[in-house]
């Protein structure tokens, strides 16, 4: 599509506006957010299936870090860079191609369908694929041509993700204190040789999820129960970090959140105690 047609295209959509859409494609989009979508990986972790949860949240990163890289990449402005009225938010930075909650849209309904291939997570996935998709372009922040770049780059991701099994098997033929080695490496070099703050929050938090993977053992059932309280709890960590915005305490605890999802967390459940009730197993 021609720039011209796209941005006709937009304004045609917003002949549907109302008051009641905008606060609700606003509230669908709230799941493009990074926190939002990396406490549902949280929650599956600890409520559902640990293995298919972890491989969730080790992919939310990846494709984050794709996203951020083929933005800058490419360097093509929002359509209300063109026309700011196209803008249903009070404002929108960075730049459009490729939509990086089409790729979260498709990358999360291909994960549920290869979890669980059943009508209802056809159904609800699709819903959630449709509504974050076109949210996109409702409220003015990508183009058509940014969301179906969106989806071909998330289709790949989900692809990839198929080999997971691959991939880990081959780590597992590295030595443990070798991969503790290279993770912790991980922020050192981010800081030397990345200047943009998003990619070394990034390699920062991957870090620490590394980390406690290999540390964790792994000694829990999953449960309801686990899953709220880590969804709680990492909000919490997160509300920390919030109101620790500048300097390097900010990266390190960044690298600490981490660290507490994947193993803190874990070390906390293992407390039989406090969680007795609701286990599943997996």
């Amino acid at each position: 599509m021609f720039l011209e047609e796209q941005i006709y295209g937009i304004k045609q959509i917003h002949l549907i506006r109302t008051p009641f859409l905008d606060t609700f494609f606003k509230s669908v989009a709230l799941f493009d957010e990074e926190p939002l979508i990396l406490y549902a990986a949280i929650g599956i972790i600890y409520g559902i299936n640990r293995a298919f949860g972890v491989r969730f949240l080790l992919l939310l990163l990846i494709n984050s870090l794709v996203n951020d890289t083929l933005k800058n990449f490419f360097q093509s402005p929002r359509p209300t860079f063109y026309d700011p009225t196209l803008s249903v938010f009070s404002s929108l930075g960075g730049y459009g191609f490729p939509s990086g909650g089409a790729q979260k849209a498709i990358l999360t309904l291909g994960m549920l369908v290869g979890f669980q291939n059943r009508r209802f997570t056809w159904v609800s996935g699709g819903l959630f694929f449709l509504l974050l998709s076109f949210s996109r372009i409702y409220l003015g922040a990508h183009f058509f041509t940014d969301v179906f770049a969106g989806w071909i780059v998330g289709l790949f991701l989900v692809l990839a993700a198929t080999q997971a099994s691959k991939i880990e098997f081959w780590l597992s033929q590295f030595k443990p204190n070798l991969m503790l080695a290279g993770l912790s490496l991980l922020p050192i070099m981010t800081l030397f040789f990345e200047t943009r703050v998003h990619t070394q929050i990034l390699g920062f938090m991957a870090s620490g999820i590394g980390i406690g993977l290999i540390l964790s053992k792994n000694s829990y059932a999953p449960s309801l129960k686990k899953g709220i309280a880590a969804i709680i709890l990492s909000g919490t960590f997160d509300f920390i970090i919030f109101y620790n915005t500048e300097g390097n305490l900010f990266l390190f605890l960044i690298f600490a959140y981490g660290l507490f999802v994947t193993f803190g967390l874990e070390r906390l459940f293992r407390v039989k105690s406090l969680f007795v009730t609701n286990e599943i197993k997996v």
